[in-house]
């Protein structure tokens, strides 16, 4: 099964992020999360402009924060990532 297009581009920002490294470096990753509203027209700008303010209302509150449409999102509040599907091979073998 391929890689959602969003969680590959998160891995490979990370893997970027990551393979950095500069004598007393520290980075702060902060994001801002913005989604289309079917029920309303926005362009990409506006998405941008609210993922931006997202990104400093991170960065207000200490950085290293993702933020959403209603405030800080932590890895509590997440679902559990699903196991990957079986193959049918793979549930023949069972």
């Amino acid at each position: 099964m391929a890689t959602p297009p969003l969680a590959a581009a998160r891995a490979e920002a990370y893997r970027i992020i990551e393979s950095i490294r500069l004598p007393g470096s520290h980075f702060r990753t902060d994001i801002g999360l913005a989604a289309a509203d079917p029920a309303q027209m926005q362009t990409v700008s506006h998405l941008i402009g609210i993922a931006v303010q997202r990104v400093q209302a991170g960065q207000a509150a200490g950085g290293s924060r993702v933020v959403g449409e209603e405030g800080e999102i932590t890895p509590d509040m997440l679902a559990p990532a699903l196991p990957p599907p079986l193959s049918i091979d793979q549930l023949l073998q069972r």
